[in-house]
């Protein structure tokens, strides 16, 4: 279950800016804004864990591994 709550919310900004940028090429003016959404979105998802780690204390892991130490 939180691997399907993780991964949806990558899969729906990755869908919708797909969608965009397929409107985009069909001339649709108003999708250049559903695209810029998408990679707002994106930029969220790749940011917002390191600045809710960097809010919490948590130390930075120096061999980006992902591996937290005790």
């Amino acid at each position: 279950m939180t691997s399907l709550i993780c991964i949806l919310s990558g899969a729906l900004a990755y869908t919708w800016l797909g969608h965009a940028g397929r409107e985009a090429l069909e001339g649709d003016i108003s999708a250049i804004r559903y695209g810029l959404v998408a990679l707002g979105v994106l930029a969220a998802i790749v940011f917002l864990p390191k600045l809710i780690a960097r809010l919490r204390g948590v130390p930075a892991d120096p061999d980006g591994a992902g591996v937290h130490r005790i």
